[in-house]
């Protein structure tokens, strides 16, 4: 008798690598080049960042710099450097600190050998997510992935630079979107992860995530097996990633709060390594 398929439904950030880690210092670098560059100390950078990411409800805006108060009187020229400056200075620093958690690349393996599907389920915008997982080398286990499906660029955006970012490819087959509203704690992409596989014989859908309210819950609701991946889960918030994460979030307090209560709801299991 052949054995049941199952399908895991995994959450990216602090789940398959560690974004503060990798997020943080990059954009500290990011904003130290610039400030080499500007006329501005870098708390008032992190001041015009936080107001750019809250007016787009993301600190995964990838048109920033662009929208920043201090360069509104810049020529279009000027403000192209100032991109190539930033994004090189993130990207450099980026490379050493995206690097997937111990053991996600021996539980990705270990799930497609033995025949099971594996599915992302991510708030990130779609663009890059894809591009991380790829980075990583992680999208050759993955079958599909849901995310948000992010923002538009800016009419004035430098259209070489979207011709460039969009020449990367995944091997994921399966890609769906859903709109900001619908990003997770609502059910919606699961919902829609769920469909992705509707025409298959599974055992059983399980979801693994780090966070008990966002990812968990509303899978839990779908009858969903649930999995807390507590090794992601942990929040200081006097650490200097957290302390500037804390600077230019939109998130309120209580925002913060919620997505890290380790005590509001009750997984199946709680692994502390993801293989």
């Amino acid at each position: 008798m052949e054995a049941q398929k199952h399908v895991i439904l995994v959450d990216i950030d602090n789940t398959l690598y560690d974004w503060p880690k990798f997020f943080a210092p990059s954009f500290r670098a990011m904003c130290y080049a610039l400030t080499r560059v500007l006329d501005v100390s870098q708390d008032e950078l992190f001041r015009d960042f936080k107001s750019v990411y809250a007016h787009h409800d993301t600190l995964e805006y990838a048109f920033s710099i662009q929208e920043l108060s201090v360069v509104k009187d810049m020529d279009r020229a000027e403000i192209d450097e100032l991109i190539r400056i930033g994004r090189g200075a993130f990207s450099k620093v980026k490379k050493h600190h995206l690097q997937p958690y111990p053991g996600v690349i021996e539980g990705l393996e270990h799930i497609c050998k033995h025949g099971h599907i594996a599915i992302c389920v991510t708030n990130s915008p779609l663009y890059l997510a894809q591009k991380r997982l790829y980075e990583l080398g992680l999208d050759q286990f993955i079958s599909g992935i849901v995310a948000w499906e992010g923002i538009d660029p800016p009419e004035d955006i430098n259209t070489d630079f979207v011709t460039r970012a969009k020449r990367k490819k995944t091997r994921i087959e399966k890609i769906e979107t859903f709109k900001k509203s619908q990003s997770k704690p609502n059910r919606k992409p699961y919902e829609i992860a769920l469909g992705m596989v509707k025409d298959e014989e599974i055992g059983a859908f399980w979801a693994i995530g780090d966070s008990l309210n966002k990812d968990l819950l509303p899978a839990s609701k779908l009858g969903i097996r649930t999995i807390w991946a507590k090794y992601g889960a942990e929040f200081d918030p006097e650490s200097k990633d957290s302390q500037t994460l804390l600077k230019i979030t939109n998130w309120s307090d209580a925002e913060v709060a919620h997505t890290f209560d380790v005590n509001s709801f009750e997984p199946d299991y709680r692994v502390e390594n993801f293989s």
